[in-house]
């Protein structure tokens, strides 16, 4: 009996919480979409419209529950996904299976694979403080650079090692910068990043000074 007990106990307090219905009905948002294209091109409303419900339904009891953003989300992609189900049903499957392809699904991910490391790289210079509003930069000088090298070297190893050291010597530039010559940019970071952590209870130094460049002290004192 004790077993059960603690199976149905994590069940109750780790399956059926606000925040994993609230999950469950951002997953249903998707499929009501989803349903109505290749490979599973449903041809009747029913299901968009019936997963779109389930989202929604789930969403808001997420929202009343407290989890407001995971809530939120869920009800805004359950009556878009079964709005966008119902209008791709109005179409043809020629038409959908000419649009909706392999080919398409691959070039996604590989347009979208340079943007998640830029949102990646973004998230740990907020993290330490300073808005990094380069990233796009960064990326396109190692691209540049990367297949220059590999042009000259012969190699996508070679290649590769340039643009990596491209771009960390850009990125070595906008370290230096920010840090050591009047850091705007890098203060707001760092006084952002402070007042989350006073907003979350914890207790964190706020305290920025702004320092300017070595040359520009030493004129300033002659």
């Amino acid at each position: 009996m004790s077993s059960y007990a603690t199976i149905d106990r994590v069940v109750r307090t780790k399956v059926f919480t606000s925040r994993s219905l609230g999950v469950l009905g951002i997953c249903l948002g998707v499929v009501a979409f989803l349903v109505a294209l290749p490979p599973i091109e449903t041809r009747t409303e029913l299901w968009p419209f019936l997963f779109g419900i389930l989202a929604l339904l789930l969403g808001v009891f997420a929202f009343t529950r407290g989890e407001k953003r995971v809530g939120g989300a869920a009800a805004v992609l359950g009556i878009v996904g079964g709005v966008m189900g119902a209008l791709a049903i109005q179409s043809s499957s020629a038409k959908l299976d000419q649009v909706f392809t392999a080919s398409l699904i691959a070039s996604m991910l590989v347009f979208a694979t340079p943007l998640t490391f830029a949102a990646i790289g973004g998230i740990f210079s907020e993290r330490s403080g300073v808005v990094n509003i380069g990233l796009e930069g960064m990326m396109l000088m190692g691209a540049f650079w990367g297949i220059w090298g590999a042009d000259k070297t012969g190699s996508w190893v070679g290649g590769l090692v340039i643009a990596m050291v491209s771009g960390g010597l850009l990125a070595l530039v906008h370290a230096f910068l920010p840090s050591t010559c009047a850091p705007t940019r890098s203060s707001e970071g760092r006084r952002s990043t402070s007042s989350r952590s006073a907003s979350r209870g914890t207790s964190s130094s706020s305290s920025t000074t702004a320092r300017t460049c070595p040359s520009a002290s030493r004129r300033s004192r002659t």
